[in-house]
């Protein structure tokens, strides 16, 4: 069974087909809105970029074999009209980024003048594919396990408990706390301490369970939130709360300590929007002009009328 995966540079993955990416109008015009094939989320366009460095010879190599094809079928006009005159009239590179997983597809377009009048349009593209991404090994890059449990929630069970909780950390830090992991062998049931804007210190429970939260696991967080002082409590579960443990936070709230409790389909939504909150960066995709990414045709079109 293959594991958790992540983005790296590669080939074409097989999720993704041509049609999946942006058409560009001639002269280089605004493209169409592109989206993730495995979360669904708009990407963000970084224009301009240069960390492969293409060349009239990159555009070449897929320019030659197609020409050839099309003239071989009676397609292409007459050989003024194709022959290239070896410079490259306009350039444009783009990078794709999805916020939420990290997926990003790689655009290379060029308009290279042929011998005589016409002038051809070549866009080649490169898509990340997956690897296996360790969520049992606590060293894994949270960056990473963010990403990749916006595409697949459910390695949620799968996780290092460890790990977790320090995802859990990193959420709330960019929701604006000050968030610290408690020392692993003893927490007194406290694996997170948030600190807020008005100094206060919030004790989080994480808990990464298969099966609800019972009445006794929040009666056990209140004991815990007590003897540690702390002004308010925050429950994190990777299942749901069962009607009783809603009913125990909601009287320890009136009585005692407030408790927030958050199930996982509300810390799914706080994780999208933390991602959220951080702009992708294109220099974390791992392309550079050392290792760039492998370009496959996309589209040859003409730019003026045969």
């Amino acid at each position: 069974m293959r594991g958790p995966l992540c983005h790296v540079p590669s080939q074409r993955a097989p999720i993704v087909e041509p049609s999946d990416l942006p058409y560009y109008p001639q002269l280089f015009g605004a493209p169409e809105s592109v989206h993730c094939p495995y979360c669904g989320s708009e990407v963000d366009e970084f224009k301009n970029v240069d960390y492969w460095g293409a060349t009239f010879e990159d555009y070449k190599k897929f320019y030659t074999p197609t020409m050839r094809d099309w003239i071989r079928a009676g397609m292409a006009p007459g050989k003024f009209h194709t022959r290239l005159d070896g410079s490259v009239l306009e350039q444009r590179s783009s990078l794709f980024i999805c916020p939420l997983c990290g997926w990003w597809v790689a655009l290379e377009q060029a308009i290279l003048p042929a011998l005589k009048w016409q002038h051809w349009c070549i866009t080649l593209f490169a898509t990340a594919v997956l690897k296996e991404l360790a969520l049992s090994d606590i060293d894994t890059p949270l960056d990473q396990v963010r990403k990749y449990l916006l595409r697949r929630f459910e390695a949620r069970h799968s996780m290092h408990p460890r790990l977790f909780e320090e995802t859990v950390a990193s959420v709330f830090r960019d929701f604006g706390y000050d968030s610290a992991l408690t020392t692993y062998s003893r927490d007194g049931g406290i694996d997170v301490i948030l600190r807020d804007g008005n100094d206060q210190e919030i004790g989080v429970q994480v808990k990464r369970w298969k099966k609800s939260i019972q009445v006794e696991q929040i009666r056990s967080f209140l004991g815990a939130l007590t003897l540690g002082g702390y002004a308010k409590g925050i429950f994190v579960s990777t299942t749901k709360f069962q009607r009783g443990a809603i009913a125990a936070a909601v009287q320890c709230t009136e009585r005692h300590i407030p408790i927030e409790l958050i199930d996982a389909d509300s810390f799914f939504d706080m994780l999208g929007v933390a991602q959220l909150k951080n702009s992708p960066d294109p220099s974390q995709c791992g392309i550079n002009k050392n290792s760039p990414p492998c370009f496959e045709l996309y589209s040859l079109m003409h730019l003026n009328a045969l």
